[in-house]
């Protein structure tokens, strides 16, 4: 079958034609695609660099706060103790009757309890003493500063007063809550603990008690020894 020049040359265009779709289909759209991608990705790096650019402008800014910050849980981490026990609390009880004109008649020792955890594996915990006390008004005003001026974290959970008309002192009775922060690099601290003449009977001061009193009482006891 022959050809003619005619239709060879309309089947060189067409055949044309259809490289000329293929090379649209198969290069040119996918160099499209690509172009597409890439400057997305363009906009994506560009963006991270803006957000660099500007922390790395307000690094000194961000280092000082977090010192700051650093800091401030320093702070708040120093306010407790690692570990309160029993000698603790019966010695805060004593240094409150030092401060002040206290007299502590009686008092319980709640042991720790865990309120909550906390990162780093730290847990607080209280320790809540209640106490049965007399006081003038101007040693109540006293014991509240003492709580509130303490080193450690205190706090007062609830009061209740009467007034004694045989005295004209203040009766009555507190919950302060004792803190401390487990897991923290603190050692314990021990409580000063003065000496006591054996068989006092009174720990927690000398209210309403002389000084001649006990000397006398404390010379009777070596007698009684001798």
């Amino acid at each position: 079958m022959t050809i003619s020049k005619k239709d060879q040359k309309l089947l060189l265009c067409v055949g044309g034609l259809l490289l000329a779709l293929l090379a649209y289909l198969f290069v040119f759209r996918n160099f499209s695609e690509k172009n597409s991608d890439l400057q997305k990705e363009n906009q994506n790096l560009s963006s991270q660099v803006q957000q660099l650019e500007i922390l790395d402008a307000n690094k000194e800014q961000y280092i000082s706060d977090t010192k700051d910050l650093k800091a401030q849980v320093q702070e708040m981490i120093d306010q407790y103790p690692s570990e309160v026990r029993e000698e603790n609390a019966v010695m805060y009880a004593y240094e409150m009757e030092n401060e002040s004109d206290i007299h502590v008649n009686s008092m319980t020792i709640t042991p720790a309890n865990l309120l909550y955890t906390m990162e780093k594996g730290y847990g607080l915990s209280v320790i809540t003493v209640n106490m049965d006390y007399s006081v003038t008004y101007e040693g109540f005003k006293d014991i509240i500063d003492f709580i509130r001026t303490d080193r450690d974290k205190r706090n007062v959970e609830s009061i209740s007063l009467s007034y004694d008309s045989e005295t004209g002192n203040l009766l009555g009775t507190m919950v302060v809550n004792l803190f401390e922060l487990q897991g923290i690099d603190k050692e314990y601290e021990a409580p000063y603990i003065p000496s006591m003449p054996r068989g006092n009977n009174n720990p927690f001061g000398t209210t309403g008690v002389s000084q001649e009193n006990q000397e006398e009482a404390a010379q009777n006891e070596e007698q009684n020894e001798d």
